[in-house]
């Protein structure tokens, strides 16, 4: 492992990656963060914050992000791309 950055780092890394691919497939949809909010029935700030990478959804709420932005949820998992 050695030249691999912190477990720490490349979770963070990823969770930033994740919370633009939510971004860019919310806003495709139209929606703003409130309305995803609303929608998912998720607070606003969490929205925020996971678009943001400082906080990691937990799989209810990934189930009603997808529901929310009409997305199967290898969908809105395939962040890597």
């Amino acid at each position: 492992m050695d030249g691999m950055p912190p477990l720490e780092v490349r979770h963070l890394e990823k969770t930033k990656r994740f919370g633009f691919h939510l971004k860019r497939l919310r806003e495709g949809k139209g929606l703003s963060q409130q309305a995803l909010a609303d929608i998912a029935n998720i607070g606003k700030t969490t929205v925020l914050r996971i678009e943001n990478g400082r906080q990691s959804p937990t799989l209810e709420m990934l189930f009603s992000i997808c529901e929310a932005l009409e997305v199967p949820i290898v969908e809105l998992m395939d962040y890597e791309r």
